[in-house]
């Protein structure tokens, strides 16, 4: 699944797919699951470096597999945007990414 958001007047696309999961662990060394959940119940006054930090590893990993010309520094790509909005990008990379995984469904033996 694919979509495209405008950041900081820049047409950025992302990419959810199977392998998001895995690509996040190859690049970065860590669970893209157990980093999401440091990120759940997050308020704009709690937020950390280390919130932020995950989210912007989201964004790239998935931004990376939307468009492969994306540096392989994941600093360089966000010292492109002089804003980047947290609150409104959280919500729509989350909501692909969820739709990626799609539906789990407890299969019922017969």
């Amino acid at each position: 699944m694919k979509k495209t958001l405008i950041i900081d007047g820049k047409e950025v696309s992302f990419k959810a797919t199977a392998s998001t999961t895995i690509r996040y662990r190859k690049k970065f060394g860590c669970d893209l699951i157990k980093d999401l959940n440091k990120l759940k119940g997050i308020n704009a006054n709690e937020i950390s470096s280390e919130v932020l930090e995950t989210f912007a590893k989201f964004a790239y990993i998935m931004a990376k597999q939307a468009d492969e010309t994306i540096p392989e520094d994941m600093w360089d790509w966000l010292d492109g945007f002089e804003v980047f909005s947290y609150e409104e990008v959280y919500t729509e990379i989350m909501d692909l990414w969820s739709k990626s995984l799609g539906t789990i469904v407890e299969i019922k033996k017969a």
